[in-house]
């Protein structure tokens, strides 16, 4: 007897989306137009709809940028090849739709560190996460003198568990301003179809303890207490420059949790203002009691 006949397919109600199957990127797939001719040639033949490429390593660029320098990846091509422009012209030939994958407090790897001195962690080192280990050390520590970075990437790399590498603090208003520009940069700029945040998180419990950080902490604690305790908590300050932290240590927490929350928002109105089409999505800890307890990255909020 003949086989029996395959089942038929349940067809798909008209109200039910597309299925969508996403691929990510990584940024070296992009260092040449040839490679980035490939990579859409692969995705089309094994059904792919959707490419997330990493546009945004640590701190550069792999598309035309005047806010951060160009990825040293492409230093070997020509000054006109624009991976991200490329990739979304022929994936857009394709119909594969395009998202930009954006890196964003995390901006250096401690054994590779960035040549061009046009990086942010070498143009604005105050921007640079301050462990608790060395918070205190580097308090009055100007920023700019050439100890002050150096201390921090050699502590880091001695104490490197769950560090991805050297990260930019999220209380900084210089930061939340850069990473809204860039953001703003490629949406307008690009015809993409979705931006993608990764690494919008602090590395662990360690950081951040920055001054630009530990003193929008004190502002706004001062801000809950009575003159009586604020004066009393003065007296002690200068011995101990997180003397508002240790006293306050959950607050802090809600804190930092704040500065990554805040920007999200921001970055996502601004974004959606213009494109409202476009698609914001995120990578973040699937643990989301350990992502907001840890990283301060309360992505359920």
């Amino acid at each position: 007897a003949p086989p029996p006949a395959p089942p038929r397919p349940t067809p798909r109600r008209e109200t039910e989306a597309p299925e969508t199957r996403a691929l990510w990127v990584v940024r070296t797939t992009m260092a040449s137009p040839d490679s980035v001719r490939e990579l859409v040639r692969r995705a089309k033949e094994n059904g792919f709809t959707d490419l997330i490429v990493q546009v945004r390593g640590r701190g550069d660029a792999y598309y035309e940028s005047s806010i951060e320098p160009r990825a040293e990846a492409l230093t070997q091509q020509p000054a006109g090849f624009d991976p991200l422009a490329l990739t979304i012209e022929e994936a857009h030939r394709e119909g594969i739709k395009v998202h930009a994958w954006i890196n964003i407090y995390l901006v250096a790897d401690l054994e590779s560190l960035p040549v061009s001195r046009d990086h942010p962690i070498y143009r604005h080192p105050e921007w640079v996460m301050v462990p608790r280990g060395i918070a205190t050390e580097l308090y009055d520590v100007r920023p700019d003198s050439a100890s002050y970075l150096d201390r921090i990437i050699e502590f880091s790399r001695l104490n490197h568990n769950e560090l991805e590498g050297l990260f930019v603090s999220p209380a900084h208003p210089a930061v939340k301003n850069n990473l809204f520009d860039i953001w703003m940069d490629i949406a307008t700029r690009y015809e993409v179809d979705g931006l993608h945040f990764d690494y919008v998180r602090y590395p662990n419990p360690q950081y951040d303890y920055s001054r630009v950080s530990i003193e929008r902490f004190r502002q706004e604690m001062d801000k809950k207490l009575t003159p009586r305790e604020r004066r009393a908590l003065l007296a002690q300050l200068q011995r101990d420059p997180l003397l508002y932290i240790r006293k306050f240590l959950a607050a802090y927490g809600e804190f930092q949790r704040a500065q990554v929350t805040e920007l999200v928002a921001r970055i996502y109105r601004g974004v959606k203002s213009g494109k409202p089409n476009t698609i914001i999505s995120a990578a973040v800890f699937a643990n989301e009691e350990d992502a907001a307890r840890s990283r301060y990255q309360d992505w359920k909020e």
